[in-house]
């Protein structure tokens, strides 16, 4: 263990060349840091020349891919994510999938991605279809099959491919191109948030796209990714930190009002922690005000980013005056970092957020799903982000979405695919809102009960699962024929008063 404390030493810098040839220096700096852990999940653990030994001991596999394409079950565990840091460093695009999921979704992902290689923890096939061996690397399964089609050359260097919710009823696919990935990296390490004695948490699941963070960043300076046991125990904030003495904390806001909730942020409980960020989900000042009582010594940011624009690329953080005066409100995402460029106004808002760079992706896996993600003006293009921002001398604050995209859990939720998910499953109209901060969907159409909530929840993560459903004989409707959105809220609303 490194016996430097991290609240006292100095991040290590590190140079342009190390990122710009990050994915084939990763094992020799693997190699380098040797017996440190490298992953840690309760008592178990992997060292870095453990990570070495697993990369070179899969190249023989990755190489036999058609596609150049491997898919990673994600089970929360140290397997699968020392699976993911071997692929990326042999050069793979890594489509990531939840043992969480429906199995029509993993399913879908996989052809759409056209994986030709999944690697498993569980050492049974999942899938038909597929021919299966054990993984005589790590514990588990690994499942080929012939590739679906031909790819095409403009997603050929994606480092990964996330599916976020689509508003068309399906999982839409965001390749995020190895320079972008690199770029991203460099951005971080310039910023010199993690040191090789810190200890970062590992919040965040392989589908999320933030656990580029909790991977990639310790596996480039040699710190330790510490993953949790179970959700329960990411829950049990308190003890999570105390007990793995995180020095770097990075997780969605939402988790302080649970940790709150459960007498989790007592006073100076978190003197470990020297950073703590939050994404995915709007930061309020009073959040912010009850993690700082609990971690005194801890510098906090509120982190911004699209998935199109690769994990994050703008943050805020937060000032000795903003806790001292006790500011409410949102805390604003502050300014883009790295060679992000922001400008707001688009042609379909004037004050949409619109984004360039480096980090941002080429197009969608689907280029139907293009069609309104960009616009180009003096030679420049510019990712359409949807956010509607506005200036503060404290830099941009989001106020609203353009459109009908909701983050849930700090995950994108298209509220189309949920109406979807419904209307699969039997009913004839639906439609989702959010009342009270929760997701909620009102359905109507013959023969709709209680069946027709479990077919569409077999259809969806479990983060889009509404928090209630109310059957209807008919949504109520404004004189142009569209849903009264206000209307229908009411009748949730009148439900939640007789409760």
């Amino acid at each position: 263990m490194d016996s430097l404390d991290p609240r006292r030493r100095a991040a290590i810098p590190l140079g342009a060349e190390i990122i710009d040839e990050m994915f084939e220096t990763l094992a020799e700096r693997w190699n380098r840091f040797g017996a440190k852990a490298a992953l840690q999940q309760g008592n178990e653990s992997l060292t870095y020349s453990d990570l070495a030994r697993v990369s070179a001991e899969y190249s023989a596999l990755f190489q036999q891919s058609t596609s150049g394409r491997v898919a990673i079950m994600d089970r929360q565990d140290i397997a699968s994510r020392a699976r993911y840091l071997a692929a990326i460093q042999n050069g793979m695009t890594v489509v990531p999938v939840s043992a969480s999921w429906p199995a029509s979704r993993v399913d879908f992902v996989l052809n759409r991605a056209n994986v030709d290689t999944l690697i498993d923890t569980q050492p049974q096939p999942l899938l038909t279809g597929w021919r299966w061996t054990a993984d005589r690397v790590l514990p588990g399964s690994i499942n080929r099959r012939d590739p679906t089609s031909q790819l095409g050359d403009s997603h050929r260097d994606a480092a990964y491919i996330l599916f976020t919710s689509g508003s068309t009823g399906n999982p839409k696919g965001v390749p995020i191109p190895k320079r972008a990935m690199q770029a991203y990296c460099q951005s971080v390490i310039d910023q010199s948030l993690v040191s090789r004695a810190d200890r970062v948490s590992g919040t965040f699941a392989l589908t999320f796209d933030v656990s580029v963070f909790d991977l990639m960043i310790p596996a480039i300076v040699g710190a330790t990714s510490i993953v949790p046991n179970s959700r329960a125990e990411l829950l049990e904030v308190k003890e999570y930190i105390q007990k793995n003495n995180l020095s770097i904390w990075f997780s969605v806001p939402s988790v302080i009002d649970v940790a709150d909730k459960l007498g989790s942020l007592v006073e100076g409980s978190f003197t470990s922690l020297r950073r703590s960020m939050f994404i995915g989900e709007q930061l309020s000042m009073r959040q912010a005000l009850a993690w700082s009582r609990a971690a005194p010594l801890s510098e906090i940011q509120n982190v911004y980013g699209p998935t199109e624009a690769t994990v994050a690329c703008a943050s805020y953080e937060i000032t000795p005056g903003d806790l001292t005066n006790q500011a409410s409100g949102p805390v604003p995402i502050g300014r883009p970092f790295g060679s992000t460029k922001f400008t707001i106004g688009s042609t379909r808002h004037d004050r949409e957020l619109l984004i360039s760079g480096p980090q941002v992706f080429n197009g969608y896996l689907d280029s139907f799903d293009d069609t309104h993600a960009f616009e180009e003006s003096d030679g420049v293009r510019w990712y359409r982000s949807g956010d509607i921002v506005r200036q503060t001398d404290r830099g941009l604050e989001f106020e609203s979405r353009i459109d009908r995209q909701i983050q849930r859990f700090g995950y994108r939720v298209e509220l189309g695919e949920v109406e979807d998910a419904f209307l699969r499953a039997g009913a004839s109209t639906a439609h989702a809102l959010i009342v009270d901060g929760d997701l909620v969907v009102a359905i109507a159409g013959h023969d709709v009960g209680g069946e027709t909530t479990k077919v569409a929840h077999a259809r969806l993560p479990q983060y889009m699962w509404p928090t209630s459903v109310r059957i209807m004989d008919q949504l109520p409707t404004n004189q142009n024929g569209k849903v009264d959105v206000k209307l229908l809220a009411s009748h949730f609303n009148d439900v939640r008063r007789r409760l």
